[in-house]
């Protein structure tokens, strides 16, 4: 963590790829073994972190931690890893309690631009949301938590069996539809039989999709 942290200058990136990468090892914690550790940023980590920070960039944060936790005896390097899981909420609560009577909602997001997924998870889990993403049916169906809200880009591959599985998980959920083409957008959601959404532009600023979730939570 302390070395994400300072390589994206917060704290939030590093606790939304984590939470990812949690996701995509099946795994609810971080392997507490130096060994352990480096395989999994490796095998589930590496293309996000390329992606966010380039590959020289990468290439010497995977240096850097190879070479802290070699110079860690076994006990400490189990604190080590301990203390870095104890800094961050477990994956299953990525995605929050809820919303309206809850403190905080539940939002997932649904799109395969990590980028534009990343900066808008970043303003909602500083604005009282908890954020999970997701790219695929499958990934939608691991998901174990509740969700208030989904923000779904209807480009994705497979955007009608995304729908289908999050009614299936969730026949109440409002959905967020981030689309170029409103007709062609409620059609689909109409034909999902999704009861309440919004179909928005891409060049929606963040803090007004904060605004809108806070909204269409009530509704």
């Amino acid at each position: 963590m302390r070395l994400l942290d300072s390589a994206f200058g917060d704290d939030t990136t590093a606790r939304v790829l984590i939470h990812a990468a949690l996701r995509s090892a099946r795994r609810t914690t971080l392997p507490v073994e130096a060994d352990s550790l480096l395989d999994f940023v490796r095998a589930h980590m590496m293309g996000s972190l390329t992606e966010e920070l380039g590959p020289r960039v990468v290439s010497a944060l995977l240096d850097q931690l190879g070479e802290e936790l070699a110079a860690v005896e076994p006990p400490s390097t189990r604190r080590l890893a301990h203390d870095s899981v104890s800094r961050m909420p477990a994956a299953t609560s990525e995605v929050p309690k809820s919303s309206g009577v809850r403190l905080r909602s539940q939002v997932l997001i649904v799109d395969h631009d990590r980028f534009a997924r990343s900066n808008l998870a970043r303003t909602l889990i500083t604005s009282a949301c908890d954020v999970a993403a997701a790219e695929t049916p499958l990934d939608v169906r691991s998901l174990d938590s509740h969700i208030d809200v989904a923000i779904v880009n209807m480009d994705v591959p497979e955007v009608a069996a995304v729908l289908g599985a999050l009614l299936a998980r969730e026949p109440d959920i409002r959905i967020i539809a981030i689309a170029n083409e409103n007709a062609g957008a409620e059609a689909l959601l109409s034909a999902a039989r999704v009861r309440t959404f919004r179909v928005i532009p891409r060049s929606m600023r963040p803090p007004d999709v904060v605004d809108l979730i806070k909204r269409i939570s009530l509704a």
